[in-house]
């Protein structure tokens, strides 16, 4: 017998959980070759004690309408025949937490050369901090770095190539800095030598997406080196 197909929909607003599934097909593989005679739904609130039964009926839907604020919820559901129960589907986790503010600080520098104290201005690095996630773990980052175009301005895009705010540490916990080489800024965001990186950070959980935090204007990372001028046969030249 296969296992019921869940969707879910979230209400964050009347701290409500509604969760729906697919109807078997009755009368075949799908169904056991017998009819469906009740669906059960199990659920862990997070107390520690694991899933417990919520609901065994023909029902494809339930609704939680005590759900708690800014609390995971985890929810599976079998099929079950004359036979006997179907086995679980994939769990699905639902929150009734908001989506996590945007990250207040947006830093970018260039890291030290060697042993210092000579910046090496061939990277850029772009760092931020984690900010409330209101009641749902943040799962990602969107890094979004400001693309010039040829007058003032420009756009904020997302390049995961360069900097995948995805990725974790060994810990599991998510990274918060990304390491970008100037030329890459310089070829395919249109920065030229001596501009400072400009960029947005957005925070995501399940629920959905934070706004952009404010852009890293103040900060000092700068796209490679303007070198200085020397004179050579009576001309300036550059280093």
């Amino acid at each position: 017998m296969e296992t019921p197909k869940q969707d879910q929909k979230i209400s964050v607003q009347s701290n409500q959980i509604a969760i729906y599934w697919d109807v078997l097909n009755v009368g075949g593989v799908a169904s056991g070759n017998s009819p469906i005679t009740e669906y059960v739904l199990q659920e862990d609130n997070g107390d520690g004690n694991g899933f417990s039964r919520v609901q065994d009926s023909m029902s494809t839907n339930f609704i939680k309408k005590s759900a708690v604020p800014k609390k995971e919820y985890k929810y599976k559901v079998s099929a079950r025949n004359v036979y006997g129960l179907g086995p679980a589907s994939d769990i699905t986790i639902l929150s009734t937490g908001q989506r996590p503010n945007a990250p207040a600080t947006i830093t970018s520098v260039n890291p030290v050369l060697g042993s210092g104290p000579a910046l090496d201005y061939k990277q850029v690095v772009i760092g931020w901090n984690k900010p409330a996630n209101n009641g749902s773990p943040i799962t990602e980052y969107k890094i979004r770095i400001l693309k010039k175009n040829n007058s003032t301005g420009g756009t904020y895009v997302e390049d995961k190539s360069m900097c995948d705010g995805s990725l974790k540490d060994a810990a599991g916990e998510l990274i918060q800095e990304c390491t970008l080489q100037s030329v890459d800024l310089q070829n395919n965001f249109n920065y030229k030598v001596a501009d400072r990186l400009i960029a947005v950070v957005v925070a995501c959980n399940k629920v959905g997406c934070s706004s952009e935090s404010k852009p890293n204007r103040s900060t000092l990372g700068q796209v490679d080196e303007l070198k200085p001028f020397t004179l050579i046969g009576g001309r300036k030249s550059r280093n």
